[in-house]
């Protein structure tokens, strides 16, 4: 017999599973908004609960549904890096561009990486983990080594369109979006203060690279060897990308890396350098082998021994084709680039061989790039901070 207790179980039983498979936006144990974790139907976060459930589910899919405030994960040492080595993260997150605040962490004597990711990685035989359109906004974040906002360690991961600001600090490894990238970054920036003794930079502290399109405004000190405006060492491509703000170090100091040991193409820094031995405006070395063509450097540049307006030292590296301004670096030097009067540096034809048909501009002298060239990618308008473009 067929009882109404009976009816209503079967219903209940019916309603769910449709609620789960044919919907999509019921998740057991309500760890999501919605989704099943897949690529075609990534799980859906919408609160700080639900992005600290990434943790528990590292190769699954993720989109972000709504601006989050990480405020309740402040207490203490603050929030818990999602994924550490070797069990790191390998699905993939799209933000949206929404807006992720309040990241605090206060990890010193971690061994871990630190970041809104700790680890990220490329699982054998499988998709690289990718975070795209991630906005972190005001963060807070001390580690040790291996220590960005957005992820500690990138281990074969892929970044697109990610940006970050606020202040990062730690020893070893230290960037204000990365702090060690030994997969790809793309389109992504970060404004703000990055510290620390050793492979320090305002985008990632190292880079295996390719890095291209992307950009840092920051502060950026190292109190040992290797800092960089927007790396503190990279052994790999650096293209399309530049840096501004300021960078001070002891040891190969640079205004876009503090050693170059692959190639940079078509980057430039106008950020403003202090250094003890070898510090560039571009590059505080350009290692034996390695590259720097069509690229710039526009900043004030101050040191002792190997001091260059682009280049502090030459291993017998390449530099073809790159120019520095001899009046606003205070520099003279020559055979490590070519100095131009500030004058020079602001006219399109003192660049020989540029392509100024599909990559660089001119920029107008009244905005803050004060007329010397840009990227073609960049807008170029009054204030530099109120812009992204990607």
């Amino acid at each position: 017999m067929i009882t109404s207790g009976t009816l209503r179980k079967h219903f209940e039983r019916v309603f769910y599973i449709a609620l789960f498979i044919g919907a999509g936006v019921m998740v057991i144990g309500g760890s999501y908004a919605g989704g099943l974790g897949t690529t075609q139907n990534p799980y859906q976060v919408a609160t700080a609960d639900q992005l600290n459930n990434i943790r528990n589910d590292l190769d699954a899919h993720f989109v972000q549904t709504a601006d989050i405030d990480l405020a309740a994960y402040s207490a203490g040492e603050g929030w818990e890096p999602i994924g550490e080595w070797p069990d790191g993260f390998t699905g993939s997150f799209e933000g949206n561009d929404n807006i992720i605040t309040g990241l605090f962490i206060d990890r010193p004597q971690s061994d871990f990486e630190v970041g809104l990711f700790g680890y990220i990685q490329e699982p054998e035989e499988e998709e690289p983990a990718e975070l795209t359109g991630i906005v972190l906004e005001n963060v807070d974040v001390t580690g040790r080594n291996g220590v960005g906002a957005l992820v500690g360690s990138n281990d074969g991961g892929e970044l697109i369109n990610c940006r970050a600001t606020g202040d990062v600090s730690g020893e070893m490894l230290v960037g204000l979006l990365v702090g060690s990238n030994n997969g790809s970054i793309t389109g992504s920036s970060a404004e703000g203060t990055a510290s620390g003794d050793d492979y320090v930079g305002g985008l990632s502290g190292t880079n295996e690279g390719p890095i291209i399109d992307s950009y840092a405004d920051a502060v950026v000190q190292g109190n040992n060897e290797m800092t960089g405006g927007l790396v503190g060492w990279s052994i790999g491509p650096i293209t399309g990308s530049y840096a501004l703000g300021s960078v001070s170090g002891d040891l190969h100091v640079g205004g876009l890396t503090g050693a170059n040991s692959d190639k940079i193409e078509e980057s430039y820094s106008l950020a403003a350098v202090s250094g003890g031995d070898n510090a560039g405006g571009l590059s505080g070395v350009n290692a034996q082998a390695a590259e720097i063509i069509y690229s710039f450097a526009a900043g004030a540049v101050s040191g002792q021994n190997d001091t260059g307006g682009l280049v502090g030292y030459n291993d017998d590296g390449t530099i073809a084709d790159s120019y520095y301004d001899e009046d606003e670096s205070g520099q003279s030097d020559v055979g490590k680039g070519i100095p131009l009067s500030t004058s020079q540096m602001k006219q399109q034809t003192s660049f020989t061989g540029w392509n100024f048909q599909d990559i660089w501009d001119m920029s107008d002298p009244a905005t803050a790039f004060e007329g010397y060239p840009v990227l073609q990618w960049q807008e170029v308008p009054t204030e530099i901070r109120d812009w992204f473009v990607y």
